[in-house]
């Protein structure tokens, strides 16, 4: 019952997930795109989504809560940084090609969200739902392949790991400042890529001391300094909403009426550690 002069100084405005479904959601993100993709993509919502939600939030364990509008938008945003090169070139998607991106999408959507020992079970599921994907090895899942640059094969994420750089002869560099890459930080960084190239929020969750500082260091560290500001912030038990509010006013300037942004035209990646 709230006015609106009290609705427009509101900060959040909540809409109830009843409210807003993940298929208003995908319309609403089809009639933005090429109409030849929308064509193609609509029917994969309806073939996969709906049923791998339900999937796993029954057969598996999850290692943060998720609303399923939150996950489809998190497949849109993928979809949108994979597909969007091609459709604004005019680039002819044909059915196959779509379909091995949308289901790469899915896997790290939808199923990025499981805990890492029920991959098996989302492994299972999509197999059994597609037949898009290579023939896999025992110990393999869908989890460990990813889609080559023009996504008409599947390779394994170990052929993607770049070269480790030995440093120098005089190790002038801390031994903890060394970079290792691995399949699992190569998967992490691309991803986090893949977000940042479409403005989208991302979230690294997982034990202490796996690399997800690291791999979001490594990330910021190659965005391009000449249009992108990069900060990391650390955030810890003491800290307070003020403090963090003003951390973050302090990255930034004024720009016109209510707009902020940081120094000069560039954006800003904000990289916020939870220690």
């Amino acid at each position: 019952n709230a006015s609106p002069a009290t609705v427009s100084r509101g900060g959040v405005v909540y809409i109830a997930e009843d409210d807003l479904t993940w298929e208003q959601l995908v319309e609403s993100d089809l009639a933005r795109r090429h109409p030849a993709t929308a064509e193609l993509l609509r029917p994969l919502f309806a073939r996969f989504v709906q049923k791998l939600l339900d999937f796993v939030w029954a057969e598996c364990v999850l290692c943060v809560d998720c609303v399923a509008i939150g996950l489809v938008e998190s497949l849109l945003a993928l979809l949108s940084a994979m597909l969007s090169p091609a459709e604004h070139a005019n680039a002819l998607l044909d059915a196959a090609r779509v379909e091995r991106v949308f289901l790469y999408c899915l896997i790290w959507s939808i199923g990025g969200v499981v805990e890492q020992k029920e991959r098996p079970k989302v492994d299972l599921h999509l197999r059994t739902a597609s037949d898009t994907f290579p023939k896999l090895k025992s110990s393999e899942t869908v989890f460990d392949y990813r889609l080559t640059s023009n996504a008409q094969t599947w390779e394994t994420w170990s052929t993607f790991v770049p070269p480790f750089k030995a440093p120098a002869k005089d190790m002038t560099e801390a031994l903890s400042s060394l970079f290792v890459p691995t399949a699992d930080s190569t998967r992490t960084q691309l991803l986090l890529d893949l977000y940042v190239s479409r403005g989208r929020p991302a979230m690294l969750v997982g034990a202490r001391g796996v690399g997800k500082s690291t791999d979001m260091a490594q990330m910021l560290h190659r965005q391009d300094a000449t249009i992108i500001t990069t900060r990391m912030l650390a955030i810890t038990s003491s800290s307070t909403p003020f403090s963090l509010q003003q951390k973050i006013e302090g990255m930034l300037e004024k720009r016109q009426g209510r707009t902020f942004g940081p120094l000069g035209t560039k954006q800003l990646v904000l990289s916020i550690d939870d220690f």
